[in-house]
Formats: structure tokens, C-alpha cells, sequence
């Protein structure tokens, strides 16, 4: 079943929490709409889902247009999120969020593509200390509307626990995921995780969500 725009939360990205023996996932919302705030709690050791939110519905995020949340991750005790942009508002952001105070937002500026390219999900390696992200480009001057679908991308930032103070970020690497194979094609990429790492490279999932009911998961390795 697809769920209507009016009605759907938009669970856009998942992150797990781990705090001593306890795991946690959250979903998250995509902030949106007015129904898009919703979070997900689901503890991974006895299955208990609550509904909550993270930031009131008010909430203000400095520097940023239009919220658009659609990648979580964590490093060490802050959650990082990417706020996506779109072709009227036209910049990327990361947010950092401790859990208690007031948000930091930072743009982050991705090489020049066709079309504009928004952030579209994170995953944050701690054996390797590396921000995975996905970008795609689609062709909308908002957050709700969906558009044609361009090319994406997949990138990263290396270090990231040393340049989390830095005002704003550019990429250390960001590939056009066409480029290396035609199943790529008109695909919008929405997120990233990692399976395993094997030696020099590590072993990815992708998962594609062309607005038309149906996603698609690539498995792809990654050699840095």
C-alpha cells in the first residue's frame, strides 16, 4: 500500500543508537510537513516501538530555507543529519545535534553536477573514521513535490571526527554512480549503510526510491 503525501510521516532515514547493551533505531521524519516530525524509538532487544519527536514543530534550524531531513547517522554521543536541497534552495546542509541543545548547521558544498544534487542519505564509519553520503538530483523547487529523477551520487568526507568544528565541508571524494554502471540510470538514490569491510575496501548498500511504489537495493564495493 502506498501511503498519501497528506498522510505519510516520511521516514526518510534510519540510524541505530547503542548506549552500554542497549540498541536503539530510530526512524526519522523528514520535518517537511506538519505530519512529517515523527520519529520512530524501536529498541532492538525487545522490540518495543514508541512514537515521539526529537524538536518541536517550531523549531528553528539557522541558515536553513526549507527543511528537508533525509540522512541520520551518529558519531561518538552527537547525531549528525543532512538537510537536502532542492532546485530553488539551492544548498546542502549537516546538522549536529548532542541530543539536549541547540542544533549547529553547516553547509556542505558538492562539486558542481547537471542538475542540483541533494543530500539524500548518511552512514558514518567508525572503523575508518568516514562520512558515507548519497546525493541525487531531481527536478523540484521544494521538499514535498516530487520531480524527474537525474544522476546520482555517492561520496564522503575522511576524518570526519577531526573536522566536525569546521564551518562548512566540501567532499574528499564524489562519484557519479552512472558513471561506473548503466543500472544507475534514472535511479534516485536515497541512502547508504555498510555491511562489512573487506581488507582495502568496504562492501555497501545503496537503496533507490523512484516515487513510484517500488525501491531498489544495489550492493556495490568501494575501494578508497
Amino acid at each position: 500500500m502506498v501511503i498519501s503525501k497528506e498522510d505519510k510521516p516520511d521516514i526518510e532515514s534510519a540510524m541505530i543508537v547503542e548506549k552500554g547493551n542497549k540498541a536503539t533505531l530510530y526512524g526519522l521524519g523528514s520535518m517537511s510537513d506538519k505530519k512529517r516530525w515523527r520519529v520512530y524509538e524501536i529498541s532492538l532487544n525487545d522490540r518495543v516501538v514508541k512514537n515521539k519527536t526529537f524538536f518541536e514543530k517550531d523549531a528553528v534550524f539557522p541558515g536553513i530555507e526549507e527543511v528537508n531531513i533525509e540522512g541520520s547517522t551518529t558519531i561518538e554521543n552527537t547525531v549528525v543529519l543532512c538537510n537536502r536541497a532542492n532546485e530553488k534552495t539551492r544548498r546542502n546542509h549537516l546538522l549536529f545535534w548532542n541530543w539536549k541543545d541547540n542544533i549547529d548547521v553547516k553547509e556542505i558544498t558538492l562539486p558542481k553536477t547537471k542538475g542540483t544534487a541533494g543530500m539524500s542519505g548518511l552512514y558514518y564509519v567508525k572503523e575508518k573514521d568516514l562520512l558515507l553520503f548519497t546525493a541525487s538530483e531531481e527536478a523540484t523547487d521544494n521538499a514535498v513535490s516530487d520531480g524527474e529523477i537525474g544522476d546520482s551520487f555517492l561520496g564522503w568526507i575522511s576524518n570526519f571526527s577531526t573536522k566536525t568544528a569546521q564551518a562548512e565541508f566540501t567532499p574528499d571524494g564524489f562519484l557519479k554512480l552512472s558513471a561506473f554502471d548503466k543500472a544507475f540510470e534514472q535511479q534516485k538514490i536515497e541512502s547508504v549503510c555498510m555491511e562489512k569491510e573487506e581488507n582495502t575496501s568496504l562492501l555497501l548498500h545503496l537503496v533507490a526510491d523512484n516515487d513510484d511504489g517500488r525501491s531498489k537495493i544495489f550492493k556495490v564495493r568501494l575501494t578508497l
